[in-house]
């Protein structure tokens, strides 16, 4: 077997803009349901991917090695 998955972005809210034009799509809890159900509506389903809020969304900066996998260490997750 062979898993997959994707990861779908979004235009970058306010915060990440200056880093980057996208952003994943990050949903709700509540939003899970929506997401799930094989008879949400095409519309639906698309109103889920928008930015997440600036205001509930926070980040800093870290070593550049995460951007290799052969780096994966706790201390890479934390602030420069």
């Amino acid at each position: 077997n062979l898993n997959t998955y994707t990861i779908l972005t979004t235009e970058a809210n306010e915060k990440l803009t200056p880093i980057h034009a996208r952003m994943p799509v990050i949903l709700r809890s509540e939003q899970y349901g929506i997401w799930l159900a094989s008879d949400s509506t095409l519309d639906t389903v698309r109103g889920l991917l928008t930015p997440f809020p600036s205001k509930e969304f926070d980040f800093h900066p870290v070593s550049k090695e995460v951007n290799s996998p052969k780096n994966n260490r706790p201390e890479f997750l934390q602030s420069l």
